[in-house]
């Protein structure tokens, strides 16, 4: 088989002349170095590329990155701006149980408020008629004392509701 294609080669070699077969080898060898040329501009291209894209990548990584940080901090700053804001309402509000508590205990020696029609009204320094909060008797100084406890209390709940509302501002719209 290989013999019968050699023979019928030399038979088409003898037909066709020399300066044929040179240009068909001629442009065999310029197609294969065409070929080759476009095949190292492509592997060269697709490094660069590879290159770049793997630079890209990094770059984004690193952003990536940064912005999980600042996040993790403003996380951080936010959660310690909340303790804070608890612990001073906290405070707050163990300082006001005292004051009351004080109060409560000074309540005790408070004359009751005399039955209708058999005590005089207590008087002052302005005349007979005035009252301040030091001639009080105890039931009304006990209602005033409690009212001015819950006043107290809704105040620093408001102040530490407010600082956790500002806290979540800054949280979502930082600087």
């Amino acid at each position: 088989m290989i013999a019968g294609l050699l023979r019928a080669l030399a038979a088409l070699a003898g037909i066709v002349p020399g300066w044929i077969w040179a240009a068909i080898v001629a442009g065999a060898i310029a197609t294969n170095c065409t070929t080759t040329h476009q095949r190292d501009s492509a592997r060269l291209e697709l490094s660069e590329l590879k290159a770049s894209t793997a630079t890209q990548e990094a770059t984004r990584a690193e952003v990536a990155r940064l912005a999980e940080a600042g996040h993790r901090a403003r996380e951080r700053d936010h959660a310690e701006a909340i303790e804070t804001t608890t612990q001073k309402a906290t405070d707050e509000k163990n300082a006001l149980a005292r004051v009351v508590a004080d109060l409560r205990g000074q309540l005790r020696n408070r004359p009751q408020r005399p039955a209708p029609g058999g005590g005089a009204v207590p008087g002052g320094a302005s005349g007979p008629v005035a009252c301040t909060g030091a001639q009080l008797y105890r039931p009304d100084a006990e209602l005033l004392v409690g009212e001015s406890e819950r006043a107290d209390g809704l105040r620093i709940q408001l102040a530490e509701c407010q600082a956790r509302y500002d806290a979540a501002v800054r949280l979502t719209a930082p600087d």
